[in-house]
C-alpha cells in the first residue's frame, strides 16, 4: 500500500477546509494555483521533526526552509486576507498538524494519575479554568482516587489539550469536557474517544457515545462514580459529575444528577453553606465569620491585617487606599477624599484648612499656629519670621498710624505658640459623630458646616 506524502496530506485538508468555508464554485477558481504552488514547494514535515513547522523549497533554489505551519499557509499558498480569515487559516493550520505528525497516533495520548494530575492543573495545561493555577490543590478528589480518575492530554508543538477521564460504576469510561488551545486538538481528542468506544461531551454540552446523543434519563442511570475517598477543600468544580452524596461509609458518590449535593463550587468544599477566605483559603462555616470587600470573602485575621471599613462610604477597602482625616480622626478611602484637602506642611488629610494667599500654601488647623499674620500688611510669615513688633520680614518701616486702623483689627496674639485663641461656637454633632465648627482660629475663619435646620 502506497505511503500518503506530506504534501497529499497538506492538500486534502487546505481542500476540505476551503469548500467547507467558501463553496466548491470558490474553491475551482483558486485549486489550480494552490496545487501548482503545492508541486514547486513540496512542504512536508522538517527534518528535525519539530512539530508546529514545515519544510518547503524556497523558489528558483537548491535549499530547504522551515516555516511556522500558518504562515506558510498564509504566505506561501496565498491563503490569507481576501480569501481565509485568521481564525479559519488557524484551524486549518491544526488539521495539517494533525495530519502530518500523526496526532492520531495514540502515543500521543497520555495518561496522568495521582499528584501528576494537580502538577497538569498547575501548570494549566490545555487552558486556564477555575481549577487550573493557583487553586490546582482543589482537585484533590482525582488524585486520591488513582483507579477511577485519570488525566487524558494530548500535546501538539505547543499547544494542549486535557480532559478527566472516569471509570464509571459499570466499568465503562467516560471523558468529560476538553480544555484546549487549538481546536485542532479538542477534535482529535473527540476522535480517540469515539475510537475507544468511551462516553464522552461534546463541546455543546450534552453527553454521547460513539457520536449517538445519549436521552438526560440515560446519562443519569449511567454516569456513576461510587465510594471515592475525598478531603473537604478538596472536592473540585465539576463539569458534568455535578451531584454528590455521602454514603453510609462515609465515602462521596457522584453523578449526573441524582445526588443532595452540588458540586458546583469552586471553594473545594461540599459541606453545606459556609465561606472561603479569598485571601488565605481558610473555610468558615456562616456569614458572621466573613467580611465581604468587592465580591471577596474575608476571614477576620485577614480583615483586621490586609483591609479597612471606609467612615464615609462604608466600604470595606484595601489599606493601600487608606486615607487618614486627622483633625477628625476617620479613615476614608481614596474615592471619599474629595471633600478634605492635604495640609501643604505636614501632608496630613484635612477638613478644616486655611489657605495663605501671600504663601500660596494651605495648612491644617495643628500647622496653623506655626504662621503669624503681619500687623501691618496683613501678609502671613513663619513664628520665627515675626519681630518684637509682630511684622514680617518685609514690613521694616511699617507707618504708626496704621495702629488705628480699625477696619482691619489685630486678634490677640498667643503668648505661648503652643495656645491657640479661638473663639467657638456651640459643637454640633452629625448623624456620623463628627464634630464640626464656627468661629475663628488664630484670625481666620472656620467654616460653619453645621446641617441646615
Amino acid at each position: 500500500m502506497t505511503k500518503t506524502s506530506d504534501k497529499d496530506k497538506i492538500c486534502l485538508q487546505v481542500k476540505k477546509t476551503c469548500i467547507r468555508e467558501k463553496g466548491v464554485q470558490s474553491w475551482n477558481t483558486v485549486r489550480r494555483q494552490i496545487y501548482s504552488d503545492m508541486s514547486i514547494l513540496q512542504p512536508g514535515m522538517p527534518k528535525d521533526g519539530i512539530p508546529g513547522y514545515l519544510a518547503y523549497n524556497i523558489r528558483n533554489k537548491p535549499q530547504r526552509m522551515k516555516m511556522r505551519t500558518g504562515k506558510f499557509l498564509g504566505k506561501q499558498l496565498r491563503l490569507n486576507h481576501n480569501y481565509l480569515s485568521p481564525a479559519i487559516l488557524e484551524y486549518l493550520a491544526g488539521k495539517v498538524n494533525m495530519a502530518i505528525f500523526g496526532m492520531e497516533d495514540s502515543d500521543n495520548m497520555t495518561f496522568l494519575v495521582g499528584g501528576a494530575i494537580e502538577d497538569a492543573y498547575e501548570n494549566c495545561v490545555g487552558s486556564g479554568s477555575c481549577m487550573a493555577g493557583s487553586d490546582h490543590h482543589k482537585v484533590g478528589l482525582y488524585c486520591m482516587n488513582p483507579t477511577r480518575f485519570q488525566l487524558a492530554v494530548m500535546k501538539l508543538g505547543m499547544n494542549s489539550g486535557r480532559a478527566l477521564l472516569s471509570k464509571l460504576d459499570n466499568g465503562s469510561f467516560f471523558m468529560d469536557r476538553i480544555y484546549y488551545d487549538s481546536v485542532s486538538l479538542q477534535e482529535a481528542m473527540t476522535d480517540y474517544a469515539v475510537k475507544q468506544g468511551w462516553y464522552y461531551r461534546n463541546s455543546d454540552s450534552s453527553c454521547s457515545l460513539n457520536r449517538h446523543q445519549l436521552s438526560r434519563k440515560d446519562a443519569c442511570d449511567i454516569l456513576h462514580v461510587s465510594d471515592l475517598e475525598w478531603e473537604d477543600g478538596r472536592v473540585p468544580y465539576m463539569d458534568t459529575l455535578v451531584s454528590g452524596n455521602i454514603n453510609n461509609q462515609g465515602k462521596l458518590d457522584i453523578s449526573a444528577n441524582n445526588g443532595d449535593i452540588e458540586l458546583c463550587s469552586c471553594s473545594g468544599y461540599i459541606e453545606a453553606g459556609g465561606y472561603t477566605c479569598d485571601d488565605c483559603d481558610d473555610h468558615y462555616p456562616d456569614e458572621d465569620s466573613v467580611f465581604f470587600c468587592a465580591g471577596r470573602a474575608v476571614c477576620r485575621s485577614c480583615y483586621y491585617e490586609n483591609y479597612f471599613t471606609c467612615d464615609y462610604c462604608g466600604n470595606i477597602r484595601d489599606n493601600n487606599e487608606l486615607n487618614e482625616i486627622v483633625d477628625m480622626g476617620i479613615s476614608v478611602c481614596d474615592n471619599c477624599t474629595a471633600d478634605y484637602g492635604v495640609c501643604d506642611d505636614c501632608d496630613d488629610h484635612v477638613l478644616d484648612r486655611h489657605y495663605m494667599e501671600n504663601l500660596d500654601q494651605t495648612v491644617c488647623r495643628v500647622c496653623a499656629v506655626e504662621y503669624t499674620q503681619c500687623d501691618n500688611c496683613r501678609n502671613w510669615a513663619k513664628n520665627e519670621d515675626i519681630d518684637e513688633n509682630n511684622e514680617c520680614p518685609e514690613c521694616p518701616d511699617r507707618d504708626p498710624d496704621d495702629d488705628n486702623d480699625e477696619d482691619d483689627p489685630e486678634p490677640p496674639k498667643p503668648t505661648d505658640g503652643a495656645e491657640v485663641e479661638k473663639e467657638v461656637e456651640k459643637e454640633v454633632e452629625t448623624d456620623a459623630g463628627w464634630l464640626f465648627y464656627g468661629g475663628k482660629f488664630r484670625g481666620f475663619p472656620i467654616p460653619d458646616r453645621r446641617r441646615p435646620e
